[in-house]
């Protein structure tokens, strides 16, 4: 029960984050990702649809190093949340940095640049509802002893 509780949390994270976007170019909130970032990069606005996969990260850093810090977790799974950490850093450095970078676009990116930015925002929203799913998996186990 615990990790239908933390996908809906994300899920529900997720969607806030899109509605902004959504709203900016007369889109209902969809799981048609593609279509959704087709639009908002053709208005401008894929810098903001893009900031979604921070967000997402933020918060599963914060919950990653929450559970590394607790006692009763696991060695294994405090290394893999060392693993994750650094994934995470690197995926919040490479998205602010890209996040300014495409604040200073005068014109739509190219469709090989939305289908690698996609790709890396789509790697990295698995990696963050994996790791919630693998927090409340653990913390079950945990309290199962």
């Amino acid at each position: 029960m615990d990790a239908v509780i933390r996908a809906a949390i994300w899920l529900m994270a997720a969607l806030i984050a899109l509605y902004p976007v959504c709203h900016a170019v007369h889109m209902r909130p969809t799981l048609n990702i593609v279509s959704l970032a087709a639009a908002a990069n053709s208005k401008l606005l894929f810098r903001d649809f893009f900031f979604i996969v921070v967000v997402l990260v933020a918060a599963s850093f914060g919950n990653i190093l929450y559970s590394f810090t607790k006692d009763a977790t696991r060695t294994w799974f405090k290394g893999l949340s060392v693993l994750a950490c650094l994934y995470y850093l690197y995926v919040l450095i490479y998205g602010v940095s890209r996040f300014a970078e495409l604040t200073e676009m005068k014109i739509p990116i190219s469709a090989d640049d939305l289908g690698d930015d996609l790709s890396f925002m789509a790697i990295a929203g698995a990696i963050t509802l994996l790791a919630e799913l693998a927090i409340s998996l653990t913390e079950s186990g945990e309290s199962k002893a």
